[in-house]
C-alpha cells in the first residue's frame, strides 16, 4: 500500500473543497465555456470556439438542450471561470455577453471580447 498516495489524495480533497473548484482563470482546467441559446447559434459559437482556442484560451461549448440558467450554472459550479452567451442579439450584432462567476454580465463586441479573455485568462506574472 502505498501511504504517500493516500495522503496526497486527502490533501489534494481538502484543497479542492476549501477552494470550491475557484481556480484563477489561468489555472483553470477550462476558462471558458460558449453557450449558445439555440441551434440557431451553433455556427456562429463554434466559429468564436474557435477563435478563442486559436488565441491558445482553454474552451468548449455547451450545445445540451438544458435550460440556459442551468447550463451557466454547471459551467460556474464545475470551475469555469467565464461562460460565454451566445443569442440572437449576440449574433446579429457580432458580439458576445461574458458572464463571470460573480454573476457580473458584459456585452462586447467579439473582438473585444477575444481581447478581454485573453488578457483575463493570461498567466500571472
Amino acid at each position: 500500500m502505498n501511504y504517500t498516495l493516500e495522503l496526497t489524495d486527502v490533501a489534494d480533497d481538502k484543497i479542492r473543497k476549501q477552494i470550491a473548484g475557484k481556480l484563477a482563470p489561468w489555472l483553470a482546467p477550462e476558462q471558458v465555456r460558449v453557450l449558445p441559446v439555440s441551434g440557431a447559434q451553433h455556427e456562429y459559437a463554434q466559429a468564436l470556439v474557435a477563435e478563442l482556442d486559436a488565441a491558445q484560451i482553454r474552451v468548449n461549448i455547451d450545445t445540451s438542450s438544458e435550460s440556459l440558467a442551468n447550463r451557466v450554472f454547471q459551467a460556474h459550479a464545475s470551475g469555469v471561470s467565464f461562460a460565454v452567451i451566445i443569442g440572437n442579439r449576440e449574433t446579429g450584432a457580432g458580439s458576445a455577453t461574458l458572464r463571470e462567476r460573480s454573476g457580473q454580465n458584459q456585452a462586447l463586441p467579439r473582438g473585444q471580447a477575444i481581447a478581454l479573455l485573453r488578457e483575463r485568462c493570461k498567466p500571472a506574472q
